[in-house]
């Protein structure tokens, strides 16, 4: 089984190179037949810059992820992990 575990932290919907820079994690070198390998992606972001959560509302859209996996191997749901409130303006609120 091969899973995804997305973990998403404050950018934009459709974040440019020159805005967000994207690593993929993981907790090993190798991969072991038979056992599940857990994988992050990881946004990193310029200031003031934002990506949306899996269920971003009205305003936007979430990360989509394109896997090109071997036979033989399978991609789970993509799990994320829940937004937090980060402060855009003094008078609003932003949920990413």
């Amino acid at each position: 089984m091969f899973l995804c575990f997305c973990a998403a932290g404050n950018a934009l919907a459709e974040a440019t190179p020159h805005h967000a820079r994207v690593a993929l994690l993981a907790p090993t070198t190798s991969i072991t037949p038979g056992r599940d390998l857990w994988l992050a992606v990881h946004f990193q972001l310029d200031q003031g810059w934002h990506i949306y959560w899996i269920n971003p509302g009205d305003s936007g859209q979430p990360p989509v992820l394109q896997w090109q996996i071997p036979a033989g191997f399978r991609a789970g749901e993509i799990q994320m992990a829940g937004p937090g409130k980060a402060e855009k303006l003094p008078t609003r609120r932003l949920w990413v």
